[in-house]
């Protein structure tokens, strides 16, 4: 859940990646963690346990045979102002809709 103070709300301090699901599995997941990454080294972002976001991820998709996901990787909460905290708390958000594909 995005928390109030989440810098991805207030200044934009985030990432996302928005990928198909299949019969419970991302047939491009090893390339959306591979710009996942990107983005957190050119944003200066801690990396993601990719291993648990693919635990989240399926569990979200679990009641869909097909599904769009959205998975967004915030810097986390932090004070007001642009500059960010020394340490920072990343938190994932993962939301998931069904999908009806023509195919």
């Amino acid at each position: 859940m995005l928390a109030d103070d989440d810098r991805a709300l207030h200044y934009g301090d985030g990432l996302f990646e928005s990928m198909r699901w299949s019969a419970g599995a991302a047939p491009l997941w090893d390339w959306h963690i591979e710009r996942l990454q990107l983005g957190c080294e050119q944003l200066r972002l801690p990396l993601p346990d990719t291993t648990e976001l693919h635990l989240r991820c399926r569990e979200a998709v679990r009641d869909y045979q097909h599904a769009s996901l959205k998975l967004i990787w915030t810097a986390g909460s932090g004070p007001r102002g642009y500059a960010r905290p020394a340490i920072l708390t990343p938190r994932a958000l993962v939301q998931a809709q069904p999908q009806a594909f023509d195919r």
